[in-house]
């Protein structure tokens, strides 16, 4: 979740630039902000019935979903495409974090549920504090502080859902 809280947070601070190399208006920023938490509504909304479709490979389409959002965020050339796109971000991020709640509270039993919750969203915000470390780093090394961090963090999240695919496959050949 550190790593997902990193590149959020980096797109969240990106999409007012983002949709200001598109088009210059704070009002147009806000509007494009607003898209995540549309994304993030309808994630939540659909998880239930995506997890019982998905099964075990759940966070693997779901992080695949973040990744794909946050990487085509940084390739929108209308405020129409950067919408989308921040809406799947926002579906994407929703959808895997609800994943791994509900993970860990069945790993960690009735009684340490509190605890796991609190300790994963901590883990967020951590990633959420690292965000702007993480961008200046990018952006001292590469000149570029707004897409390749983007894009760096798109691969990230497609490694994490390859891992995620693999250890699903294995889980599936011990249980078998």
């Amino acid at each position: 979740m550190v790593f997902v809280g990193i590149f959020i947070a980096t797109l969240l601070v990106g999409c007012s630039f983002l949709s200001e190399q598109i088009n210059d208006s704070a009002t147009v920023a806000g509007i494009v902000a607003v898209f995540f938490s549309l994304g993030c509504m309808a994630g939540e909304l659909a998880y239930s019935a995506l997890k019982r479709l998905l099964k075990s490979f759940s966070q693997t389409l779901f992080l695949a979903v973040c990744a794909v959002g946050v990487a085509a965020s940084g390739f929108a050339s209308t405020i129409a495409v950067l919408c989308v796109m921040i809406f799947i971000a926002g579906m994407g991020f929703l959808l895997t974090q609800s994943d791994c709640m509900m993970i860990l509270s069945l790993k960690a039993g009735q009684n340490k549920i509190e605890l796991v919750s609190a300790i994963m969203m901590a883990l967020f915000n951590l990633g959420i504090f690292l965000s702007s470390s993480y961008e200046e780093i990018i952006g001292k090394l590469s000149g570029d502080s707004l897409y390749l961090p983007l894009y760096i963090g798109a691969i990230v999240l497609i490694v994490f859902a390859i891992a995620s695919l693999i250890l699903s496959v294995l889980r599936r050949k011990v249980e078998a």
